[in-house]
């Protein structure tokens, strides 16, 4: 499993009205060895449920240059946590490995204070007691899609789990 900072995408906001955001996240293969996107469409801004669409292919990815740049990948890679963050300082649309790291992208798009431990405002004293008792997952996002950052998509959808042709499609 790795995070898909190592993967990050630069934002482009296609749409956006008072009743709906969507954004498309573009991944290019020539930089990253993941090639396609995924979208996110929102509710009216204020909500926090959102239609998500993948269409990845991981196949290029240079699984050698990932092992070296991060320890836990010693075997191939069939899982990727996937995250919304908050900044993107690159020219280019699409970066890996370093040039996706924290001081570059920031952490977690969280604008309605779920307040997990990598949102935006860990350090504001609002979620001081929220951090600690952060649960995101697929069925806490049913029941509550507070209970989730909005940049937390991993944690409400489940990882990227790759099949046969290292490809993930979908929607949710």
């Amino acid at each position: 499993m790795v995070s898909t900072k190592l993967f990050a995408a630069g934002a482009l906001a296609l749409a956006s009205s008072a009743s709906a955001q969507t954004f498309v996240y573009e991944f290019d293969g020539a930089t990253t060895g993941v090639q396609g996107n995924i979208q996110v469409q929102y509710a009216p801004p204020a909500s926090t449920k959102a239609t998500v669409s993948a269409d990845l292919d991981f196949s290029k990815v240079n699984l050698a240059e990932l092992q070296k740049f991060e320890g836990n990948c010693s075997s191939e890679v069939t899982e990727y946590t996937w995250h919304i963050h908050v900044k993107w300082s690159s020219t280019r649309t699409s970066e890996k490995l370093a040039q996706c790291g924290l001081a570059l992208t920031g952490n977690h798009y969280d604008p309605t204070f779920a307040c997990g431990p990598a949102s935006e405002h860990f350090q504001d004293p609002k979620c001081a007691d929220k951090i600690k008792s952060y649960s995101c997952n697929p069925a806490s996002y049913a029941k509550d899609p507070r209970a989730c950052e909005k940049g937390d998509l991993s944690g409400k959808f489940g990882r990227f789990k790759l099949d046969g042709s290292k490809k993930v499609r979908g929607s949710g």
